[in-house]
C-alpha cells in the first residue's frame, strides 16, 4: 500500500485565528526533531511527497528546514500550506530547500488583516512568489473563499492586486479555475468549506472519498488519521510514537476501512459528517 501524499503536522500552534479555519482543541505541540525523523522513518516506504499541514502554521517551527533536510535525506518531496505571514524571514530557506516542490498560500487569510495591513500582506506574497519561481518552486496562492457566483469584496480586490502586480487579466467567469499568473505561480479559486464535525448535518454513508485511500494524516502528537480535515483525530487509526506505522496500515480494522472505502462505503461517523468529499465526485483535488 502507499500513498499519493502523507500529511504531516509538525505543529498545531498558528500565529492567526482565521473565521475559516476549525479552531484547534487539542493542547498546542510543536514536534521535536526525535519526533519528526520517527515519523519520517516510518512513512518512507508508503509515500515519495509529505505535506507539512494540518492545523497550524508550519513557519512558525523553530526546526522546519531541519525537517525538510531530514525528508530530503529520506527521499521524501515536500509540500506545506502556509498563512504567509512570515514568509519574509523563511524565504531564502524555502528558496534552497532541494526537496521542496510546492508552497499553498491561504490567500484569502489576507481579510483577517487590518484594511492598512492588508496590501503590504499581498505584496509580500506577490514578491515571494516571483523569488519561489526562480528557485523552481511551484505556488499555488489559494482564494478558497467563494461564496456562491458572486465574489466578495475581499476577494475583488485581491483579484484586483493580482490582476496589476503580475499583468494577467483575471476575468470573472475564470474565477474556479486555476489561472497561471507566471512561471510556476498559480492563483487558484475554490467554495469555502466546512471542516468535518460530528456536530456538522449528516452527509450519507456512500460516495467517493480519497481518505486513506491516496491519503492520511499524522497529527504532532502522532495520531494517525485517515484525512488531513479530520484535525481533532477523531477516526484515530493508532499513534506512530506507540505502534509501528506499518501496523497500523495492516490494523484489521484499518485494512477493513480501505475495502470499505474503495467501494464506495463510508462506515467511520466523522466521514458521514463530511460535505467536503462531495467534491471528489466533481473530480477529487
Amino acid at each position: 500500500m502507499r500513498f499519493k501524499k502523507i500529511y504531516v503536522e509538525i505543529t498545531n500552534v498558528c500565529n492567526m485565528h482565521c473565521s475559516f479555519c476549525i479552531q484547534n482543541k487539542r493542547p498546542q505541540h510543536f514536534m521535536t526533531i526525535d519526533e519528526f525523523s520517527h515519523v519520517i522513518n516510518e512513512i518512507k516506504p508508503y509515500t515519495s511527497m509529505i505535506y507539512l499541514h494540518v492545523l497550524g502554521e508550519p513557519l512558525l517551527h523553530p526546526q522546519l528546514f531541519d525537517f525538510m533536510r531530514l525528508a530530503e535525506a529520506a527521499g521524501l518531496f515536500v509540500q506545506l500550506t502556509t498563512n504567509a505571514t512570515l514568509i519574509d524571514r523563511c524565504l531564502n530557506g524555502l528558496c534552497e530547500a532541494h526537496n521542496l516542490r510546492q508552497i499553498n498560500i491561504s490567500v484569502h487569510s489576507f481579510a483577517q488583516h487590518s484594511e492598512s495591513e492588508q496590501l503590504a500582506y499581498l505584496k509580500s506574497i506577490s514578491d515571494a512568489a516571483r523569488r519561489l519561481s526562480d528557485a523552481d518552486k511551484y505556488v499555488s496562492l489559494r482564494l478558497w473563499n467563494m461564496r456562491g457566483d458572486e465574489p466578495s469584496d475581499e476577494t475583488k480586490q485581491a483579484m484586483r492586486f493580482f490582476e496589476n502586480e503580475f499583468q494577467t487579466a483575471i476575468n470573472a467567469g475564470e474565477r474556479r479555475q486555476s489561472i497561471k499568473l507566471m512561471k510556476q505561480v498559480f492563483l487558484q479559486f475554490d467554495e469555502v468549506f466546512q471542516w468535518p464535525d460530528l456536530a456538522n448535518p449528516y452527509v450519507s454513508d456512500t460516495g467517493r472519498c480519497l481518505g486513506w485511500r491516496q491519503m492520511c494524516g499524522i497529527l504532532c502528537d502522532g495520531t494517525v488519521v485517515p484525512c488531513c480535515l479530520d484535525s481533532q483525530g477523531i477516526e484515530s487509526m493508532g499513534n506512530v510514537f506507540q505502534t509501528s506505522f506499518s501496523d497500523i496500515v495492516t490494523n484489521k480494522a484499518n485494512a477493513a476501512m480501505l475495502d470499505e472505502l474503495k467501494s464506495g462505503t463510508i462506515k467511520r461517523e466523522l466521514c458521514q459528517h463530511c460535505s467536503y468529499r462531495l467534491r471528489f465526485q466533481k473530480g477529487g483535488i
